[in-house]
């Protein structure tokens, strides 16, 4: 289990190196920071996910705030 995660961290590592470096060479600061917050949220979702945390289901959230 613990090489499946070290796995999981080294893909999800991999995706930020290959999509930040040419943001970080074009200065796109905003988009750097959006790919960040979303990256980061997802990862943490996936390693939560593998580790067995027991997640409530988004889409009740949507539900409360759209009609």
């Amino acid at each position: 289990m613990i090489i499946l995660l070290a796995l999981l961290l080294a893909a999800l590592f991999l995706i930020a190196i290959v999509e930040t470096a040419p943001l970080v060479r074009q200065k796109h600061w905003p988009e750097l920071a959006a790919f960040l917050f979303l990256w980061g949220l997802s990862s943490f979702l996936a390693v939560a996910q593998f580790v067995g945390v027991n997640l409530p289901n988004s889409m009740r959230f949507f539900e409360k705030i759209l009609p």
